[in-house]
């Protein structure tokens, strides 16, 4: 993971109290939402930098991609659009092979996809991000209960 993350969390509440407060004057938007999008950057980077190897392979999408990897739009935004692989979650399917199902059987593969994402989102990879979260927090002296990941 980047290293200035932990970095910044070791700094003094004070310091980053004013570094958010100096981005939120210069930019022109709410210190609470420079606080939101650091942690937004900070769970980016434990998703595509701290996941373990091996793990079900993860791609960008929506507005945050855009702002986030790419700098292509300028806007605040504090959800993580993903898609998991859904092969890497043992449902795999092409287009084709779920066009030529009938709706009924579509339907059902579908929610099978939909269901083994939603299961790894909330499992594995929840835990993976909170172990991350907690070990930055104790490794800049702070409270390791005072952040939880949500889903």
């Amino acid at each position: 993971m980047n290293p200035a993350f932990n970095t910044f969390l070791s700094a003094a509440a004070a310091d980053r109290r004013d570094a958010f407060l100096g981005a939120s004057q210069r930019l022109g938007t709410p210190e609470q939402n420079i606080e939101k999008d650091f942690w937004v950057s900070w769970t980016l980077d434990a998703l595509f930098n701290g996941a373990a190897l091996g793990g079900p392979r993860l791609l960008f999408k929506g507005g945050t991609s855009l702002s986030k990897a790419f700098g292509l739009i300028s806007r605040f935004s504090e959800d993580i659009d993903i898609t998991i692989f859904r092969d890497d979650l043992g449902e795999a399917a092409d287009i084709e092979d779920l066009e030529e199902l009938s709706g009924t059987q579509r339907r059902k593969r579908l929610d099978a996809i939909k269901s083994a994402a939603q299961a790894h989102v909330n499992g594995p990879m929840r835990a993976q991000v909170q172990a991350r979260l907690t070990e930055a927090l104790e490794a800049a002296g702070l409270d390791p209960t005072a952040g939880r990941v949500e889903t």
